[in-house]
C-alpha cells in the first residue's frame, strides 16, 4: 500500500498488516500512525526532526515491523511543498527549509547507493532502526531496465512451518526447485515434529510424480541423523563410566567362566563319588553365574545399556518416522518398527573396526557376534523341529557362557541322527552300533556329512528334550564331550522317546 507522509508528502510503501502501528517517515522523521488505507486520514504524532546521520556500514536486519520501503523512481522528483497551518510563522519557515534540505540529502544518498536508516516503532513507542541497502541505477546508464530491486531482500510469505508453497491446483507444470528441496531437507532433519510433519503432508499432496524425489530427501535426512546418532552414542560409550563398566563386566564374566570350566571338566564320579550330588550342584551354580555374567556383557556390547537414554530414544522415534515415509514413497507397506539395538547394529555393521559399546576388545566382539549369528541360524532353519531347537539352545547356552563357540545345527548330521533314532525305536534296541554294525561315524558319512564326528549321545527315557540334556549333563564323559572346543557342528534326531545327538567338526 502506498501512502504519503503527512508532513513532507514523501511516497512511502507500507505493509497493510502494519495498520495501526507507529511509523516514521524515512525523509523528515515525522512520527505517525500507519493508516489502514491510502485514503484514510493519517494521525500525526510528531512533526519530526532532522534525521540521524546516514549510516555507511551495513548493519544486520532486524525483524521488528513495520519496515517502510521507498519505491523506485526513474528520475528525481522534487518534494512537494509542505503547507504549514500557521502561515507566516518563523518556525514554520525554518521547518520548510530544513525539510527541503533533508530531501536533497536523501536523494543524494539514494543516488550514491549508500545505506539509509528506516525507523519504526512498536505499540509501546520503542524505536527500532533498520539499516537497508538501496540499489540504484549504475552511473552512466539511463536505461530503466538497468535498475535493481529497491530492497536487497523481500520478506518471505512462507509460514515458518511450511516447507514450500504448493500451487492450487497442482498440475503437471509444477516442479520443485533446488531451494524448495533444500528447505524440505532442513525441515526433515529438524528436531520439531511439526516441521517434519509438514513435509510428510506436502509430499502426499504432491502425489506419485514426486515420490522418487521424496525418497531421496528422506534417505539424505536419515543419513544425516544417523551420523548425529553415532556421535552421541560414541560420546556416551566412550565416557569413563561406561567404559569402566564394560571392562568390569568383561572381567567379571572371564573370572566366572574360568571357574565354571574347571568344575565342568572335572570327572566327579572318579574324583569324589561320595559327594557327587553336592559337587554337581556347585558346578551348576558356577555355570549359572557364568551365564548371568555373559548376558550382562552381551547386553552391554549390543548397546542395551542405553535403552533408558531419552536422547537416543528420540532418535528411534525419528528413524521409525523415516522408515514409514520411505515405505510410502516406494509404494510399500510400513515396515516393522525398529528399536534402539537395531540402529546400534547398523552402526556396527558400517564400522566393523570399532567397538560401540566401549573399549577395544576385538576378541570378545568377534566372539559375541559369531555366537549371535549361529544362534539366529539355528532358530530359523525350517528342517529342525521345535524340540530339536530347544535341546540345542540348552547346550549352546552352556557352551557360550563358558567361553566356547556355539554349535551350528547341520542338516547331514541331523539326518544321520534321525535315522539312528528311528532304527532304535522300530527295531527296539539301544546302542551306538546299528544292526549292520555301522558306527556313528559311518552313519554320518553315509548321510553326506563332510567332516569329523567326535561323539554321539543317546537317550530313551522321555520325549522331553530338557530331560535328555540333563541326563547327558550330569554324565562326566558326555558333559566334557559337549564342551569340546574343536567341535562346531551338531545333529539332533528323535523317534518317540529315542534321542540321538551327534557332534563333530565340519570340514574346512
Amino acid at each position: 500500500m502506498l501512502i504519503n507522509c503527512p508532513i513532507c508528502s514523501t511516497a512511502i510503501e507500507v505493509d497493510e498488516n502494519h495498520a495501526g502501528l507507529k511509523g516514521r517517515c524515512v525523509q523528515c522523521n515525522a512520527k505517525f500512525i500507519i493508516p489502514s488505507g491510502p485514503d484514510q486520514e493519517i494521525e500525526i504524532l510528531e512533526v519530526g526532526q532532522k534525521p540521524e546521520e546516514a549510516v555507511v556500514n551495513e548493519a544486520p536486519e532486524t525483524s521488528s515491523p513495520p519496515v517502510l520501503k521507498m519505491p523506485a523512481a526513474p528520475a528525481y522528483t522534487p518534494p512537494k511543498t509542505v503547507v504549514i497551518k500557521k502561515s507566516g510563522s518563523p518556525m514554520g519557515m525554518l521547518v520548510l527549509v530544513v525539510l527541503i534540505a533533508l530531501c536533497g540529502i536523501g536523494f543524494y544518498l539514494v543516488k550514491s547507493g549508500k545505506m539509509i536508516q528506516i525507523s519504526s516503532g512498536d505499540a509501546d513507542g520503542n524505536k527500532t532502526v533498520v539499516t537497508k541497502k538501496i540499489y540504484v541505477q549504475a552511473s552512466g546508464k539511463n536505461s530503466k531496465d538497468d535498475k535493481q530491486p529497491i530492497l536487497e531482500e523481500e520478506s518471505s510469505s512462507l509460514d515458518e512451518n511450511t516447507p514450500f508453497e504448493l500451487p492450487d491446483p497442482i498440475d503437471e507444470t509444477f516442479e520443485l526447485s533446488d531451494e524448495n528441496k533444500e528447505r524440505a531437507l532442513k525441515f526433515l532433519v529438524s528436531g520439531e515434529f511439526q516441521k517434519r510433519e509438514s513435509v510428510y503432508d506436502s509430499f502426499r499432496e504432491l502425489g506419485d510424480r514426486f515420490k522418487e524425489t521424496y525418497e531421496k530427501l528422506l534417505t539424505q535426512a536419515r543419513s544425516q541423523k544417523l551420523v548425529s546418532f553415532k556421535e552421541q552414542l560414541s560420546e556416551l560409550s566412550n565416557s569413563k563410566q561406561t567404559s569402566d563398566s564394560f571392562e568390569n563386566d568383561f572381567q567379571s564374566w572371564k573370572d566366572a567362566a574360568s571357574s565354571g570350566v574347571k568344575l565342568v571338566m572335572t570327572k566327579w564320579k572318579e574324583k569324589d563319588a561320595e559327594n557327587f550330588k553336592q559337587n554337581i550342584g556347585a558346578m551348576n551354580d558356577a555355570v549359572k553365574s557364568a551365564e548371568d555374567r555373559y548376558q550382562v556383557l552381551s547386553k552391554a556390547f549390543k548397546g542395551q545399556q542405553f535403552e533408558e537414554n531419552d536422547a537416543l530414544n528420540n532418535f528411534v522415534d525419528l528413524f521409525n518416522e523415516f522408515e514409514t515415509e520411505i515405505a510410502w514413497s516406494k509404494g510399500e507397506d510400513s515396515s516393522e518398527s525398529i528399536v534402539l539395538t537395531d540402529i546400534i547394529e547398523e552402526i556396527q555393521n558400517q564400522d566393523a573396526g570399532s567397538n560401540v559399546a566401549g573399549g577395544n576388545l576385538d576378541d570378545i566382539k568377534l566372539f559375541i557376534e559369531t555366537n549371535e549369528a549361529i544362534l539366529n541360524y539355528n532358530d530359523q532353519v525350517n528342517w529342525g523341529t521345535t524340540l530339536y531347537k530347544k535341546l540345542l539352545l540348552q547346550m549352546n547356552q552352556k557352551r557360550v557362557a563358558l567361553g566356547f563357540t556355539a554349535l551350528k545345527i547341520n542338516e547331514q548330521l541331523t539326518n544321520a541322527s534321525e535315522m539312528h533314532s528311528g532304527d532304535m525305536h522300530f527295531q527296539e534296541f539301544f546302542s551306538h552300533k546299528s544292526f549292520d554294525g555301522s558306527s556313528y561315524a559311518d552313519r554320518a558319512k553315509s548321510a553326506g556329512f563332510v567332516g569329523k564326528v567326535y561323539g554321539e549321545f543317546l537317550y530313551r527315557a522321555s520325549v522331553d528334550p530338557i530331560s535328555a540334556f540333563n541326563a547327558w549333563w550330569i554324565t562326566d564323559t558326555q558333559r566334557i564331550m559337549m564342551l569340546d572346543k574343536e567341535t562346531n557342528a551338531i545333529g539332533v534326531g528323535r523317534a518317540e522317546n529315542y534321542w540321538t545327538v551327534n557332534i563333530g567338526r565340519l570340514g574346512e
